[in-house]
Formats: C-alpha cells, structure tokens, sequence
C-alpha cells in the first residue's frame, strides 16, 4: 500500500509542476497515471489512502485527493476544493473548476 501512496504522491507532485510551468503534455500523461490508480482505489475500495492524502502538505495531492473522493465523501472533498480555491497558484483556478464541473454534473469520475 505504501508503494501505491507514493505513486500517487509523485504523479500528483508532478502534475502541479507540469500545470505551473505549462507543459500540458507532461501533464496529460501524468493524469492518465493518477486516473489508473483512482481506478485501483475504486476496484480495491482503498479510500482509506485519498483520506490519508487529502490533508497532505502539497496542494496539488490535496486536489487529486480531493476531486477522487467526490463520489464518495462530497462534503469533505468539496471543503478541502473549496479551501484550494483561495490559492494564488493555478491549483486554485483548478479547484474553482472541478467544483464548478462536480455542481453543474459535468464532472465523471
């Protein structure tokens, strides 16, 4: 499990650089990472991990964390995305977003 809380760790990390320093194609690959360990953590019923994140010091894990537990936890996510909106870093533009999609039905996890 440790190995998988890493993962997601750095791809997270890495995504939020690959955003800040517009390498959108980094990004993309980096999305589809995070999108196959959501898919673990949904076939394994691993939420415990996304619990475990959420609250991570990196912002960028706290958004993936966050946006994974929609589904399962919407008041706990959408209070860590609403707390991500009020940050000057394009994570907060994000937040603003995925909120924006989760309240509008546009989102599809």
């Amino acid at each position: 499990m440790q190995d998988f809380k890493d993962n997601f760790i750095e791809h997270a990390k890495k995504y939020g650089e690959a955003i800040e320093e517009g390498n959108h194609k980094l990004a993309n690959k980096l999305h589809s990472k995070l999108t196959v360990l959501y898919q673990k953590i949904q076939n394994e019923r691993k939420w415990e991990v996304l619990y475990e994140l959420i609250n991570h010091p990196n912002e960028s894990v706290q958004l993936w964390s966050a946006t994974f537990l929609l589904k399962n936890d919407n008041e706990i996510a959408l209070d860590v995305l609403n707390k991500l909106k009020q940050s000057e870093k394009i994570v907060g533009l994000t937040a603003t977003s995925i909120i924006d999609m989760w309240n509008k039905g546009m989102l599809q996890l």
